[in-house]
């Protein structure tokens, strides 16, 4: 089977090089009903983003059941529960980063349960239905 890499990105940050031999796709200005349908039909997720507000990227990436890679950074710490949803590597280490997506890739009983670990956690606490729940019990303490 041959890897397919798909980079969803509006390349702010320039153009990407790919090397030849391999089969990557380089997609930007997507709609979101467009990204979400690659997300449906993705595997492993990778971001090693420098950094993050909140990191809504990974949580949709989560409840798509993506394997997600991301830098040991917060919020993605929380989101990926300390590594029992995802993968974390050091910031800024290619080499932490090339270990995690070998592991996504040739260990793939390991990459679905943190798979399925993920979609779990954005069910009972990431999703929109599980936040809502949260915000609606603090606010009913508060007025008690």
């Amino acid at each position: 089977d041959m890897l397919e890499i798909t980079v969803v990105s509006s390349f702010l940050d320039g153009y990407i090089p790919r090397p030849p031999h391999l089969s990557i796709t380089s997609c930007r200005d997507l709609q979101p009903s467009e990204i979400n349908s690659i997300l449906e039909s993705t595997h492993i997720y990778c971001m090693p983003s420098r950094s993050e507000s909140y990191g809504l990227v990974y949580v949709e990436a989560m409840a798509a059941g993506c394997t997600v890679i991301a830098p040991r950074h917060e919020p993605q710490n929380y989101l990926l529960d300390r590594g029992k949803s995802g993968l974390l590597v050091e910031p800024n280490n290619i080499e932490a980063l090339l270990s995690a997506l070998t592991i996504a890739i040739t260990e793939p009983e390991n990459c679905l349960q943190l798979a399925r670990n993920a979609w779990e956690r954005v069910q009972t606490h990431l999703g929109p239905e599980a936040v809502a729940a949260a915000y609606r019990s603090a606010f009913q303490e508060l007025a008690s």
